[in-house]
């Protein structure tokens, strides 16, 4: 059961959560998007590691200990991932390819980051357009990107808290006129991911609680996206609408029993 909150402050789509503070994109000087923090009771401050009035940052993720943000910054010319302190200290570049990364989450145990990236998928050399692949890079730079999975060119992916599941976002299956589709896989067992949400409309921005039994995502299915709850992985064992009047990027508290979500330019929170 969900029970709506007040808005907690203005925020465009996307964003990451640690005890007591969002970080979300917004935009910075030069219209360029930059990250920004929001505490609760709302008050704002710019990250100032992404207070670059030349670059694009965003697709922030802290990590499990609340310690380190992982995001997306054009500031070298090219997409790539960097590591921040959380006040915004000390920025460091993790990838350095031609190829363009996004969508940043880190690994259950902090050591790690899962990203998504168009560079060759082995045993390709070259890369190929729409080609996408689910990568994993030590947080500490060191060793050889590792893909997780290069199949379904998924339009977001990370494992579960568990560590147990893959979840992808993909485009829908063929013959539907969706836009995505949700698929799931177990790393290193399944050759071929599962579409667990796949109903024929528009599904994607999905997200795992921290015990990893529910999954939110957002939906079209009511004409508007809207975020949409069901358990995991038996995502056929239930569905509740948790947002009204539109609804996208959802986001989980660390103790599992809030939900954030954007609508408009705000930021809502129900309790779960």
């Amino acid at each position: 059961r969900a029970r709506g909150g007040p808005a907690v402050g203005q925020a465009a789509a996307g964003g990451c959560l640690r005890e007591g503070e969002i970080v979300v994109p917004a935009t910075g000087r030069n219209k360029l998007p930059s990250l920004l923090a929001l505490d609760r009771p709302p008050t704002t401050r710019l990250v100032p590691g992404t207070a670059d009035a030349t670059a694009t940052q965003a697709d922030g993720a802290y990590d499990p200990a609340g310690d380190r943000i992982a995001y997306i910054s054009d500031r070298d010319g090219n997409p790539e991932i960097y590591i921040m302190n959380a006040d915004g200290s000390d920025p460091v570049r993790l990838t350095q390819t031609a190829a363009t990364e996004a969508a940043p989450a880190w690994t259950p145990d902090g050591r790690a980051i899962t990203f998504l990236s168009d560079r060759p998928n082995p045993p390709d050399t070259t890369r190929r357009a729409g080609r996408i692949g689910l990568w994993e890079q030590h947080a500490d730079g060191t060793g050889e990107p590792r893909l997780l999975w290069g199949k379904d060119a998924p339009t977001d992916g990370f494992l579960s808290p568990d560590g147990r599941s893959i979840v992808l976002g993909a485009i829908g299956s063929l013959g539907s006129s969706a836009g995505g589709d949700i698929l799931a896989a177990n790393p290193g067992v399944d050759s071929v991911a599962r579409r667990i949400v796949a109903t024929g409309y528009d599904e994607g921005g999905s997200a795992l609680s921290p015990d990893a039994h529910w999954l939110a995502y957002v939906s079209n299915e009511q004409g508007e996206n809207e975020v949409f709850v069901r358990p995991f992985p038996d995502v056929n064992g239930g569905k509740w609408q948790v947002s009204s009047g539109g609804g996208s990027a959802p986001l989980w508290a660390h103790n599992g029993r809030e939900l954030f979500y954007v609508r408009g330019r705000n930021m809502y929170v129900v309790q779960i």
